[in-house]
């Protein structure tokens, strides 16, 4: 494996298709915050789940030896895009699942007695 030519290649697809994923639930979201329900939204963990494995796949390069010692010219320019094209579509999975969890407004929680 080449390392990049520059140092945002790594973060192309994984944010290309992570933002286009949050972008889907997003509006999802907005459509169930009335109380209806957008089976819809799982589409976008079609764009959020192989942004997360490019996104690994990208990371794990860095493991390779000669991968590494290839950019240790531009060491700290060049390693973090690796750990953001796989740390990004993480945190937009969390979110996502932290957001389907949290009650729809118009929902009423059941009181107890």
């Amino acid at each position: 494996m080449m390392p990049p030519d520059n140092w945002y290649e790594p973060m192309i697809m994984p944010v290309l298709l992570t933002v286009i994923g949050a972008f889907i639930w997003w509006l999802a979201w907005l459509g169930e915050r009335g109380g209806k329900t957008s089976p819809w939204k799982w589409i976008a963990l079609l764009f959020i789940l192989p942004a997360l494995w490019i996104g690994f796949q990208t990371m794990s390069h860095l493991s390779d030896i000669a991968y590494y010692s290839a950019m240790r010219s531009h060491i700290k320019r060049f390693i973090l895009p690796h750990y953001i094209a796989f740390v990004l579509p993480l945190l937009a999975l969390i979110g996502a699942l932290v957001t389907h969890f949290m009650p729809r407004k118009g929902t009423q929680v059941p009181a107890t007695e």
